[in-house]
Formats: C-alpha cells, structure tokens, sequence
C-alpha cells in the first residue's frame, strides 16, 4: 500500500497507472472486437458466443461487469485527477493556448469518454433487458441486434460509439507509449495511436452496419 501511495502522489505515477489500466481496457475492447465477429457466422455462433460469455469462465457475469466498472472508474478517475492538478499548476489560464502542439483526440478524449461511459450503461441495459428495444427476447442475441439496427436512429448511435472509441483510444494509445517510457511524445507517438485506434472502429462499427444494411439477414 505504501509503494502504491507513493506512486499517487506524482503525476508520473499517476499517468503511468491511467496507461496500464487503458490498456487493459484495450485489451478488452479488443475481445470483444472477436467476439462481435460471430455475427458473421451466423445466429447461432452468436448466441453461443454470448451464452459462453454469461458463463465468463465460472465467474458471474455480473462479476465481470463490476470488475470492468472498477477499471473503468479508476482510469477515469486518475485522468481527471491529473487534468485538475495540470489545470491547478497553469499560471496563466487565460493566455491563448496554441493547439497546434495537440491532437483532436487529445482535447477531446475527456469529453469522448463521458460520452463512452454513458453508452456503456445503455448498452448492458439495452442488449441484456430490451431497453428501447421492442421485441426483446433474451437469450436471442443475433435476432435482438437485427432488430435493433434496423432502426436508424439506433444504428447511428452505435456507429458515434465506436467513433468515440476510436478517438479515445486514438489519444489513449500514444499517451500510453509516452507514461510508460517506451517513445517521446512527438508526432509519431500520435499517429502511431491513430493506426492502432482504426481497428477497433472498423471492428466495432461492422456487425452493426451489416446488420443494418441487410447484408447479414
């Protein structure tokens, strides 16, 4: 407890421990980038992939959930701690600040994860309870989402989530490269984090567009 004590008390530790634990939620993303791809296969690679996923290995999938909301909690947490104390150390707050030095993902990262956040409690409410969704029926994953995404409006609301995604981990994936010590922030840092970022866009964004535009029946 004393070493992690130690750690909070500096930015550097701080911005190294909002890495790791973005990371690990990449890393989860990316799982479930995989698991999105048994749409593809058809209803029943897709229900059984979400009946295994409730299985979560024996651990309650509610446990799951928890586990992923303290992460999730914790990152944003040392993020705005770090954002309010950079903000506490500026002297001069109202001198014009030159954005050429930043990306669009770095001034929008704060606002793209409210907005991830607020998206990840509809989505467990929407795809495990039918919210906004008439016609529900549990255990009916593939034909639950075609139903779904036949809406516009609901399809639209995926596709700015996975943009969002995509733009936080943009940002999040070179400001990671940097905390941990592995490359200087530079331009290269930024673009290497937009390549990485795009997959989890296409991947996200697929099942939902072929859904919706019928080229999965």
């Amino acid at each position: 407890m004393e070493v992690l004590y130690r750690v909070l008390r500096t930015s550097v530790g701080r911005k190294a421990l909002v890495a790791a634990s973005g990371l690990s939620f990449a890393a989860w993303c990316a799982l479930h980038v995989l698991g999105n791809f048994a749409t593809f296969a058809g209803p029943a690679a897709l229900d059984g992939y979400a009946a295994w996923l409730r299985r979560g290995f024996g651990v309650p999938l509610w446990g799951m959930r928890i586990a992923l909301a303290t992460l999730i909690g914790v990152h944003a947490a040392l993020g705005l701690s770090l954002w309010r104390r950079a903000r506490a150390a500026r002297a001069d707050r109202y001198r014009q600040i030159s954005r050429r030095e930043s990306s669009f993902a770095s001034r929008a990262v704060r606002w793209c994860g409210v907005g991830l956040g607020g998206f990840l409690v509809f989505h467990v409410l929407h795809v495990n309870f039918g919210l906004l969704l008439p016609g529900f029926v549990r255990g009916q994953v593939y034909e639950n989402m075609a139903r779904a995404f036949a809406s516009g409006p609901m399809l639209a609301v995926y596709l700015l989530a996975s943009l969002l995604v995509g733009v936080h981990l943009a940002h999040g994936f070179g400001a990671a490269l940097s905390s941990l010590g592995w490359l200087a922030p530079s331009a290269t840092t930024r673009r290497l984090g937009l390549v990485l970022a795009v997959p989890f866009v296409l991947g996200f964004a697929a099942a939902p567009l072929a859904l919706g535009l019928g080229v999965l029946p």
